[in-house]
């Protein structure tokens, strides 16, 4: 999943296979939400799909 902040900036969203379930319903296409406590990582997936250079990991303990 792609995520587009503010500004206009985008960066790779995971969401792990045991939470698609809690989140798959809840994000919904073009709509605005706040998250907090989810993962940063450098992005280092061998395809991405935008070139920020981090990842963010959506998990169960996420808030959005």
């Amino acid at each position: 999943m792609i995520l587009v902040v503010i500004r206009g900036d985008k960066i790779q969203a995971i969401i792990l296979k045991d939470d698609i379930a809690k989140w798959g319903s809840i994000l919904i296409e073009q709509k605005t939400y706040v998250m907090q406590n989810f993962k940063v990582l450098k992005n280092d997936l061998q395809i991405k799909l935008c070139g920020h250079p981090c990842k963010m990991i959506i998990h169960g303990e996420s808030v959005i």
